[in-house]
């Protein structure tokens, strides 16, 4: 319920201000399928925000004030994101199952700070997804529990990976996978104080 009321309010702005198109959320899905076609033509991340900055149509349906005019150019985006990525449909799969697995949880980018401190906010992300896969692993036993959870963390990652390749959308659901990376540094301590004997004690605690 508390989900639905703000829905439900933005839904009704968006008909107010839009009134010959329906638009439950919002316009911008074909600006985000841009942004992913362009990373299919230009891998490097400061160039491709030059191109998506020097499109007209982008810079309407991003920055714009009229809405019939950011629908049309975000349709006209739409229509051409989608031909680039038809025509190299292998690699944009490829992107995709890559930004669910790792990027969406490790990348990082702003013009704005310095490459040392972006270097370590994705060494630091990059190591607690490696510590949650791990985690997720030693939880292999309690399946019941561990797969709802996984598929939650990873779902969010996809709804989101066809539109956007930031990191930032995986937000909401990462205090659950730095969950399991919390398990794993916890296995770790277990086995290096104790021993393997040691970690076979939790994990009978674990199938309990």
């Amino acid at each position: 319920m508390i989900i639905l009321v703000p829905a439900v309010l933005w839904i009704g702005r968006n008909r107010s201000v839009m009134p010959s198109e329906f638009h439950p959320f919002g316009v911008g899905a074909g600006m985000a399928l841009w942004g992913r076609a362009i990373e299919l033509k230009e891998p490097d991340q400061k160039q491709r925000t030059a191109l998506l900055a020097a499109n007209r149509e982008y810079v309407i349906a991003h920055e714009g004030t009229n809405p019939a005019l950011q629908s049309k150019a975000d349709a006209d985006l739409f229509r051409a994101a989608s031909e680039v990525i038809r025509s190299r449909w292998i690699e944009f799969v490829r992107l995709t199952v890559f930004l669910i697995v790792f990027r969406e949880w490790s990348e990082t980018y702003d013009p704005k700070l310095p490459t040392p401190v972006l270097w370590l906010v994705t060494v630091g992300s990059s190591a607690l997804l490696g510590l949650g896969y791990v985690g997720i692993a030693l939880m292999r036993t309690r399946w019941t529990l561990t797969v709802p959870l996984v598929v939650l963390c990873f779902g969010v990652a996809a709804v989101h990976a066809p539109f956007a390749t930031e990191a930032r959308y995986t937000a909401p659901v990462r205090p659950i996978l730095y969950m399991f990376s919390a398990l794993t540094v916890a296995w770790m301590l277990n086995v290096r104080t104790y021993g393997r004997r040691g970690a076979g004690r939790r994990d009978a605690a674990l199938s309990q």
